[in-house]
């Protein structure tokens, strides 16, 4: 038998493993049906990992992909092993709430008046429409991306503001525009007043659109 002390080992030494892992995620809270509770979409997040042979999480679970369902702002760790040497790595699953813009209470307009409704949330985008119903937001307005919208209706119409977050998470109000009458009178005339009326007639049709601008 040979001396081992003579022979030649070959050592390999392996570095730690360099991970990857998804990007920060984003989970959008809104309130349930009633207003009880939350609502959470998605349901679930996939959290995926890769760079070595073994995956352990802060969860407990293994394996290179997770599901998981925070309710609150979650930071994962990871530890990605590779041999014996190991290294670790995070992800952050952001649990946001949808904006909740509040256009006002319904409004009433006098034909012709027009008025100027909006919400501003910052960083948000923008997107109006006009009857929504049930099924979906209504017909979109064309270029209306603005945080506010000048409306002149002809008739009575419901506008919808539809605003998405800087992370993608989308909330909308509705406000109801009704288009009013000018209000008309009546007077009645005779020999003993006619000059008067005259003068009260010609002062009240000056007045009318005057009082509708208000």
């Amino acid at each position: 038998c040979g001396n081992i002390m003579n022979s030649n080992y070959s050592i390999v030494l392996a570095g730690p493993p360099t991970i990857t892992v998804s990007p920060t995620l984003t989970t959008c809270r809104s309130p349930g049906f009633l207003g009880i509770g939350w609502n959470y979409s998605p349901n679930s997040q996939s959290l995926n990992a890769s760079g070595g042979n073994f995956y352990l999480w802060s969860t407990g679970q293994t394996g290179s992909s997770i599901n998981v369902s925070p309710h609150s702002t979650t930071t994962y760790t990871v530890t990605v092993s590779n041999g014996s040497c190991a290294a670790t790595s995070t992800v952050t699953v952001n649990v946001e709430d949808v904006p909740a813009p509040d256009l006002g209470p319904d409004i009433t307009v006098c034909r012709g008046q027009p008025v100027i409704i909006g919400y501003d949330i910052p960083g948000a985008t923008y997107q109006w429409y006009r009857n929504p119903n049930i099924f979906g937001n209504g017909t979109i307005i064309t270029g209306a991306t603005l945080d506010s919208l000048s409306v002149n209706p002809a008739t009575t119409t419901t506008y919808r503001i539809v605003i998405s977050s800087a992370n993608g998470c989308v909330g909308h109000d509705d406000i109801q525009v009704t288009v009013g009458t000018a209000p008309t009178a009546t007077l009645i005339c005779s020999e003993s007043n006619a000059e008067d009326i005259s003068v009260l007639q010609k002062t009240f049709a000056s007045a009318i659109p005057l009082r509708a601008l208000m």
